[in-house]
Order: structure tokens, then sequence, then C-alpha cells
């Protein structure tokens, strides 16, 4: 997965089911990839 520059952020709506993991280490997020919503988790 590669960080999204500004236009992939304006063309996107990002921030959905944004969560923490409760030690802070990782964080989870949603995104829709190819018509289905997706959750990723990565180290902050």
């Amino acid at each position: 997965m590669q960080r999204p520059d500004q236009t992939d952020c304006a063309a996107h709506h990002w921030g959905d089911a944004v969560v923490f993991s409760p030690d802070g280490k990782q964080v989870a997020f949603m995104r829709e990839v190819a018509g289905f919503n997706q959750i990723f988790v990565a180290a902050v």
C-alpha cells in the first residue's frame, strides 16, 4: 500500500471508520477497493 498524494485525497473520501489499537501502535481504516469496502491495518 502506498501513501496517497494530495490528488488521491481530493478524489477519494478518506477517513471512514478509522480506529487506533489500545497501545497506539496500529491503526485500522476502511477503503473502497473495486467497489468493495476493505479494512486495512497499518503500523503507526
